[in-house]
């Protein structure tokens, strides 16, 4: 699959690397959800109320009209905005909820921010600090008012005319139903301001009396996967025609390009384009999101992840020691060209304090054993190397490097001869004194497919793509082998 015959897809999609782009991602991805629910309105009007009232909750009696940004049809606007079955329906990548109490509190800072903004000056000053923050993932203070790093692209949308990101109402009827769609990418959350806005706005719902009008019962929060997952359970309600054909066609086309945009998770996706840095990236940090929330359920915050900013598409695992992350020794988790790994890794001095720590034969011989249906010994393997900067000059600390030293192992080998655990930590040992860096761990390559032939594949090749094919279990593995090799850290 090439990502550019993706119906969707466009040249300047938008990426999560500034809040220009951001809004543009989210603007692209509200653009394709609403033309993949107009097409299936079109032509199968009754799957598409279905799908609607499973997002909403029954309130749509379908004869809906779609519309992106701010109403063109200003008489329908003002129809909405009297309508009595508003509905605010906000989508993005992670859990989150509305509360009304919440926002009646914070109308009155939120108005002064507003106020603020009127000033040219002032709404530079915010412009700057935001582009600021945003490279660094901090938190900022404008004019009093806290901003948190993942508010920067909610607050920054302030700086512009309230635009909601889409609508879906009713046509016909004095009260009709009226969706005012806004959306999220990434890990940017709907912050309070943006939110206050678009109900009041007269580009919005125009909301005059706040405290009295807005309720809980007007949000609606979902995910990205929450949609995915709704129009995959339609996928085989069409009927058996060119309509039914288009409408599953176009959802296709729609979940493709939610996880290319990397909002939606699938490691296939992945594996099937391994030279697209791209899609590696948005999929590596949609898994490292899950395995975090799991390293915290395992290891109860003494375990946690370094947070580079992924550059090169591979992060750590460390102890905690205040505020840092102990680099060495460390789990490495990455997802490069070549496939997808865990690996314990310690360097310099902390290498022969691993090989000599005293559970270390004891821990290495439960990793050899560990969970072989699912993984065989063909995933594992264990490594010695050392490596030296080419044509080193004194007081020099980085630049190109070659290997001088590499024992590697993979642990079929050990199936297949007459030499155990106990042989291969004495050859560790005997080597020892050449090695800088010791690596253990699982590394699965990507799965070439050929023809699409699942059934085809041999034993090794079966046991990699179904680890890739399921997020939870390739997790689960990590896990024991971070649980296996935690001891040694």
């Amino acid at each position: 699959m090439d990502k550019h015959f993706n119906i969707f897809q466009s040249y300047h999609g938008g990426n999560l690397d500034s809040p220009d782009k951001i809004n543009r991602l989210e603007d692209n991805l509200t653009r394709a959800l609403l033309i993949t629910l107009f097409k299936i309105s079109e032509n199968c009007p009754d799957q598409f109320t279905g799908i609607l009232n499973d997002l909403i909750g029954d309130k749509s009696k379908g004869n809906c009209v779609f519309d992106l940004q701010n109403l063109k049809d200003k008489d329908a606007l003002r129809k909405l905005q009297k309508s009595t079955k508003k509905i605010f329906l906000s989508i993005a990548r992670n859990k989150h909820v509305i509360d009304a109490e919440n926002l009646k509190k914070e109308y009155s800072k939120v108005e002064k921010m507003r106020g603020n903004l009127a000033d040219n000056n002032k709404r530079k000053v915010l412009r700057d600090k935001i582009k600021q923050a945003e490279k660094k993932n901090q938190d900022i203070v404008f004019e009093g008012v806290k901003i948190k790093a993942d508010e920067l692209s909610s607050f920054y949308s302030l700086l512009h005319e309230c635009r909601p990101d889409g609508w879906i109402y009713e046509s016909i009827g004095d009260t009709p139903l009226a969706v005012l769609v806004e959306t999220k990418v990434g890990n940017n959350i709907l912050s309070d301001a943006q939110i206050i806005r678009h109900l009041t706005d007269e580009n919005g719902f125009n909301i005059q009396d706040f405290s009295n009008k807005v309720n809980d019962q007007m949000f609606i929060c979902k995910t990205w996967d929450d949609i995915y997952r709704c129009l995959s359970n339609y996928e085989n309600r069409f009927p058996d025609n060119k309509n039914g054909f288009l409408c599953e066609e176009v959802i296709s086309e729609f979940k493709e390009y939610l996880e290319m945009s990397g909002e939606v998770l699938n490691l296939v996706l992945a594996n099937d384009n391994p030279n697209d840095p791209d899609i590696l990236r948005n999929q590596f940090r949609l898994f490292l999101e899950l395995l975090d929330l799991e390293v915290e359920k395992e290891f109860s915050g003494e375990l946690r992840r370094g947070s580079r900013n992924l550059n090169g598409n591979w992060d750590f695992y460390g102890k905690p020691d205040g505020a840092e992350i102990i680099k060495n020794p460390h789990f490495s988790i990455y997802m490069f060209e070549e496939g997808l790994g865990c690996v314990l890794t310690s360097s310099k001095h902390k290498t022969k304090k691993v090989l000599g720590h005293k559970l270390f034969k004891e821990q290495l011989n439960n990793f050899y054993n560990m969970n072989k249906e699912k993984m065989g010994s063909e995933f594992r393997f264990f490594e010695l190397m050392n490596y030296r900067i080419i044509d080193w000059k004194k007081g020099q600390i980085r630049g190109d490097s070659a290997d001088t030293f590499k024992l590697k192992i993979r642990f079929d080998e050990l199936d297949k001869s007459s030499l155990n655990i106990e042989d291969m930590v004495e050859m560790a040992n005997k080597f020892a004194p050449l090695a800088k860096q010791i690596d253990i761990g699982v590394k699965i390559p990507w799965i070439k497919i050929k023809d699409k032939k699942i059934q085809n594949l041999g034993e090794f090749r079966t046991q990699g793509y179904s680890l890739i094919g399921n997020p939870d279990d390739l997790i689960k593995t990590y896990i024991e082998l971070m649980r296996c090799f935690f001891p040694l850290l």
